[in-house]
């Protein structure tokens, strides 16, 4: 399901329209991504119109990973290379090891939270998440 939105980029007032695939939602909020960020409207992009419609028929796959204190970066490289043209959505949560070392810088949609020795992604794009883990392997090594 897609949302064809008309509206406007909180942060800058700039165009925001075009078509956002619909994650999920957060009370009569959509949760969007375009590919490159995940937003919320009514809070990173100000809506005008909103119009869903259906999309091309897409597959949800459901996996579980379980990295055993192991890094996480190799595993979620893997399903980047077996899933090369998909998009990516990663929800769940890593325990961490040494996380007073570590803060959260995050703007737009919040998609991952720092907080005592966990690390929870929501709605986050694989390469984020990613990026994340590699952030945090080397803030703890």
């Amino acid at each position: 399901m897609y949302a064809e939105i008309q509206g406007f980029w909180e942060s800058d007032r700039s165009n925001a329209d075009g078509r956002y695939l619909i994650l999920g939602n957060e009370g009569k909020e959509f949760i969007v991504t375009d590919g490159e960020g995940v937003y919320k409207t009514g809070a990173e992009i100000i809506t005008s119109k909103v119009k869903t419609v259906i999309g091309e028929e897409s597959e949800n796959i459901i996996k579980d990973l379980t990295f055993d204190d192991e890094q996480a970066t190799p595993q979620l490289n893997e399903l980047k290379k077996k899933y090369p043209a998909n998009l990516i959505v990663i929800t769940g949560e890593l325990t961490i090891d040494l996380p007073d070392k570590i803060t959260s810088h995050a703007t737009g949609q919040k998609t991952f939270n720092i907080s005592s020795n966990r690390l929870t992604f929501n709605n986050c794009l694989l390469d984020n998440a990613i990026s994340r883990s590699e952030a945090l392997r080397d803030r703890c090594s």
